[in-house]
């Protein structure tokens, strides 16, 4: 893995962390870096990759509340899936 893909990876799991209170400087600061770093990596689209990571990822806490709010990203899980995120975290 390279160093740039390391700090993605950083960065990603801070939003995780952060998750729904999430912002450029929130992530930056929680991980003691600049935030023109994370614009550098993800643009604008933080939220979404964040996101995206967590869904791949398997990470309950953040699906369940995706799931909560009617995300779009969520539409197409399936019941059983959904359920397993939503026991997780119950």
């Amino acid at each position: 893995m390279t160093k740039g893909e390391e700090t993605k990876q950083r960065i990603l799991e801070a939003g995780v962390k952060l998750w729904p209170n999430i912002t450029v400087r929130a992530i930056a600061a929680k991980l003691g870096i600049s935030h023109p770093l994370i614009c550098y990596h993800f643009g604008k689209k933080i939220e979404e990759a964040i996101i995206t990571y967590a869904i791949e990822a398997g990470k309950s806490r953040v699906i369940a509340q995706l799931i909560a709010t009617k995300h779009p990203a969520v539409r197409k899980m399936n019941p059983v899936e959904r359920q397993k995120h939503l026991d997780a975290v119950c």
